[in-house]
């Protein structure tokens, strides 16, 4: 028999959701009956009913203590939330008891399906006290979401005990709604991790919306002042924010990063991303009338590469130097000279005004040599004429001819000079036609091959030509190759001054023969070039605009001076108040002032031309608009902008 409650009203219970079930079993004499009550569909407001048994026979009636029915149910359900994606945020559920029932929380991929243990939960438990005859069970979850997460899913069951005593609960399993989180803040934050000296830097922030959210941005952990409202939407779920750095150099280069604030939900945490700002090798120029190539062809963000600079036909590289290689962003040939790192510079060549091979030829005597007596002096002012009588190719094509006046001497040693028993003669050969093709090493090739097979015969070279005097004691004036030359004893007109008919050479005894063979055969050669070009692998090079010809080379124009035309050998002064610093023209220039609060870059001081531009780099706590300072006059120039304190942003206490 089932009883229950309702205001203190005992009475007899019917209902289809319940059922009894009797058992008997007999215990030796005794007979046992056991009677089992089942209650499906329970409802809250059954709670607080009682239960009890009522036994009745012929001879007797008996009713058990009532038992009241405990009806557990979810006390709370996880809400749907908006989750801050970096931020660890809270979610709850709460069951009823006693009993304390074990809460698990479970992972759903959609509202719909079958959800699964949150195994890396951070779960905590705690008893709570609505009223004074109830309990709450509360577990609270953490849940994080990063900025790949989507849309999570979550919910609770509870497991009870079966407990029994003045409140009866078979125990069983309650479940809470699934709640949708939605993840908010930073979805992203893109941009490039390396960036040029010089080059913007552009940062793109995405955030999840709705709501609209406000960005903050940090620079090495300083806030950047930037408007906090800027950005647009992109999609139904996109927000995003532009971020641009112009003009990046290397002490920009940090963590830069970004977070999304939200009206009542607060502020995700800061996604950063790396910047380095190198020093990329600058872009090499070309020259004028010449090539460049380089690997990598496009290396504008690279901080290696190596160039090949080449000229056009008819033109030549200035200097040696061809290639050249960039590490760290630095050109090898840069210096405080060649701050910009020009490359060599192509200039037209030209043929040479003239070639010159100078031949020195050494005979072996029999005694020790001397270019001051009669032989040495008798081979000497010979030897012109056996260089004359050499079958040149280039002297019979009318490209070559024997410096005669190389034989002009100031001093004999010049023309001759002797080592033991050798003595050295010199002769030269000149070509000023045709200089297109250097013919030096021809005629060095044949002049030797003539000297080597002819035997040097004085008396035979200096009759033919008619220069032996009647008597041959002398040489006759007019053929002496070089009448200046001191020392020359055999001249016709020295020996009747200063030697009687008695101690006259006789010249057809004074012959070499088959003793004056030729030892070594050496050269000296030189190329000649007009005004204004320089010699270079047998051919000259025109300077060009901006430089001068000094001695072998084309030099730039020193400061305060200039040249505006190619092939001189000289520089223009400039005029006064304008400056040159290696050019083809004079430009104004100006000597740059300190900025107060901040420094420059080129520093204070150093000379600049109008139009520069120069960076302004401020102290902490100072700005300068733009960051950069165009020098337009020379007003401006000693007058730089100075850097603005920044004002002090107020802040406002919490209460």
């Amino acid at each position: 028999a089932v009883v229950s409650t309702q205001s203190g009203h005992y009475g007899r219970v019917s209902v289809s959701s319940l059922t009894v079930t009797s058992a008997e079993t007999t215990e030796g004499s005794d007979k046992k009956t056991t009677s089992t009550l089942v209650w499906t569909d329970v409802a809250a407001s059954h709670q607080g009913a009682a239960l009890r048994v009522e036994i009745s026979t012929d001879q007797y009636f008996l009713k058990s203590d009532i038992a009241l029915v405990n009806v557990l149910q979810v006390y709370t359900h996880p809400k749907d939330y908006k989750l801050l994606r970096g931020v660890g945020t809270y979610i709850y559920c709460s069951f009823e008891g006693p009993p304390q029932p074990s809460i698990v929380w479970l992972a759903h991929s959609s509202p719909t399906t079958s959800g699964t243990e949150v195994l890396d939960r951070m779960v905590r438990l705690t008893s709570l006290n609505p009223t004074s005859t109830s309990t709450v069970y509360q577990s609270r979850l953490t849940v994080n979401a990063d900025e790949t997460t989507t849309d999570l899913y979550r919910s609770c069951r509870a497991a009870y005990p079966s407990s029994y005593g003045k409140n009866v609960f078979t125990g069983g399993t309650l479940f809470t709604k699934v709640a949708r989180l939605f993840p908010i803040g930073i979805i992203s934050l893109t941009g490039s991790n390396t960036v040029s000296a010089g080059e913007s830097a552009i940062l793109t922030a995405k955030a999840d919306y709705p709501p609209e959210p406000k960005f903050e941005w940090k620079f090495n952990e300083k806030i950047i002042d930037l408007d906090l409202a800027a950005g647009k939407r992109v999609s139904s779920t996109v927000f995003e924010y532009v971020f641009t750095k112009v003009d990046m150099q290397v002490q920009d280069s940090g963590f830069y990063s970004v977070l999304a604030r939200y009206n009542d939900y607060g502020s995700s945490t800061f996604e950063p991303i790396s910047v380095e700002v190198v020093n990329t090798c600058p872009q090499l120029t070309a020259p004028n009338n010449g090539g460049i190539t380089c690997n990598p062809v496009f290396y504008s963000a690279d901080t290696s590469a190596s160039c090949a600079v080449t000229c056009n036909t008819g033109y030549h590289l200035q200097t040696t130097k061809s290639v050249y290689t960039c590490t760290n962003g630095i050109w090898d040939h840069q210096s405080v000279t060649n701050p910009s790192s020009k490359v060599s510079k192509c200039l037209r060549t030209v043929n040479p005004t003239s070639f010159s091979v100078t031949v020195s030829v050494s005979y072996k005597l029999p005694w020790i040599a001397s270019c001051s007596d009669y032989y040495g002096d008798y081979l000497r002012l010979s030897f012109p004429y056996l260089l004359a009588a050499a079958p040149l190719s280039c002297v019979s094509d009318g490209d070559c001819y024997l410096n005669n006046n190389y034989f002009h001497y100031e001093t004999s040693t010049a023309a001759c000079f002797t080592t033991g028993d050798s003595i050295w003669l010199r002769g030269q050969y000149i070509q000023n036609t045709n200089t297109s093709n250097d013919r030096r090493n021809e005629v060095f090739t044949q002049i030797s091959e003539y000297l080597e097979s002819t035997t040097f015969d004085p008396f035979t070279l200096m009759s033919a030509a008619d220069c032996v005097d009647s008597c041959g004691c002398c040489i006759k004036d007019t053929c002496i190759k070089a009448p200046n030359t001191v020392n020359s004893q055999l001249k016709c007109s020295s020996n009747r001054r200063k030697r009687s008919s008695d101690n006259q050479p006789d010249f057809s005894k004074i012959q070499i023969g088959s003793l004056g063979s030729t030892g070594q055969i050496t050269r000296q050669q030189e190329m000649s070039c007009s005004a204004g070009s320089v010699p270079e692998q047998g051919s000259c090079l025109v300077c060009v605009e901006g430089t001068y010809q000094s001695g072998d080379q084309c030099v730039e124009c020193p400061i305060g001076s200039y040249q505006d035309q190619p092939g001189s050998n000289f520089c223009k002064l400039c005029p006064f108040r304008t400056f040159e610093t290696h050019s083809a023209s004079c430009d104004q220039y100006c000597e740059l002032s300190d900025v107060v609060f901040g420094t420059s870059d080129p520093l204070a001081g150093v000379i600049v031309r109008i139009g520069d531009s120069v960076s302004i780099i401020c102290n902490d706590g100072y700005y300068f608009r733009g960051k950069r300072h165009v020098v337009k006059s020379l007003k401006s120039c000693k007058n730089q902008s100075s850097c603005t304190k920044k004002k002090k942003v107020p802040t406002a206490t919490l209460r």
